[in-house]
């Protein structure tokens, strides 16, 4: 129940207990399982730091599995750490979602181009990814790849012709690469298709 966080001030008590008598227990498997239930309690309870520091100690008793290594960045992020976020999805970041996490932590530090390597390599990967192609066209607009980036929108809108998020992207890929007759027209096509207001 504990563990569901039903109970945050007793769960808290409990976790703080455990931690502080930590070196006795002799099972490392249970000094980590106790280390990891403790980091998730303090990120569920938005305690960010607390949970950074528990994710650290963790990972002193050894590598972390895809799935927490993924948590432990996320928390960095909330806990604004960027930066060390960045740098521990940069040691193994294997798992889609952990690329996907770093591909965002380097846009939103306007890395554009090392988050355009990371969509790619997600796109080698998993051709078919809608959010990592998103991810590829928008890095590339922000990079001012107009070129680029219109073509990637229209790889969207060939997989989903009713995305007018996709659409209107492409046309002012297409206006900021100065294609004025085919952002007009793409910027026509958009208007077409919202729907009629009352």
């Amino acid at each position: 129940v504990l563990e569901e966080y039903q109970r945050p001030a007793e769960a808290n008590r409990i976790f703080t207990d455990l931690l502080a008598k930590l070196p006795e227990i002799p099972s490392i498997g249970t000094r980590r399982e106790v280390l990891l239930a403790a980091a998730r309690n303090a990120a569920h309870q938005k305690e960010f730091t607390i949970a950074a520091e528990r994710f650290s100690q963790l990972a002193k008793l050894g590598p972390l599995d895809d799935k927490t290594l993924d948590e432990y960045a996320g928390v960095l992020v909330q806990a604004d750490r960027a930066d060390e976020a960045a740098r521990l999805l940069e040691q193994s970041p294997s798992s889609a979602r952990a690329l996907k996490l770093l591909a965002s932590i380097y846009a939103s530090q306007k890395r554009f181009h090392e988050a355009i390597g990371v969509y790619q390599r997600l796109l080698k990967e998993s051709p078919g990814d809608l959010p990592a192609l998103r991810g590829l066209a928008d890095n590339e607009l922000w990079s001012r790849d107009f070129t680029a980036a219109a073509a990637q929108y229209r790889a969207i809108l060939a997989q989903n012709p009713s995305d007018l998020e996709a659409r209107a992207q492409l046309a002012e890929a297409l206006l900021a690469g100065h294609y004025y007759e085919q952002a007009l027209a793409e910027y026509t096509a958009l208007l077409d298709r919202l729907p009629d207001r009352p």
